[in-house]
């Protein structure tokens, strides 16, 4: 299943560096036109902390989450941003060809 993001983790280090409101997580780097993270809402700067209840502490995390849903399912995201945590839905698409 594809959201459509580029992203790094967040480590305890970089958190320091950056003032940032968490330890962990998957910081968003790029999103994807008109990809489903695009359509979700999703943008550069947010931090995803969880998917469907399941907490992403790193981009490994975020892979095996989405490897157990199929294109077409909707998940829930729930997003860190300067105002606070927000969720967001986003439906899933296919992945494109390279």
């Amino acid at each position: 299943a594809f959201l459509g993001i580029a992203y790094g983790d967040i480590d305890p280090e970089l958190a320091t560096q950056f003032g940032l409101p968490v330890r962990e997580g998957v910081v968003v780097t790029d999103v994807l036109a008109d990809s489903p993270a695009d359509r979700a809402g999703i943008r550069p700067g947010d931090i995803i902390v969880a998917i469907d209840g399941t907490p992403v502490t790193r981009g490994g995390d975020l892979r095996r989450v989405l490897r157990e849903h199929r294109p077409g399912d909707t998940v829930a995201i729930a997003v860190l941003r300067p105002q606070g945590r927000v969720t967001l839905r986003a439906r899933l698409a296919e992945m494109p060809p390279l």
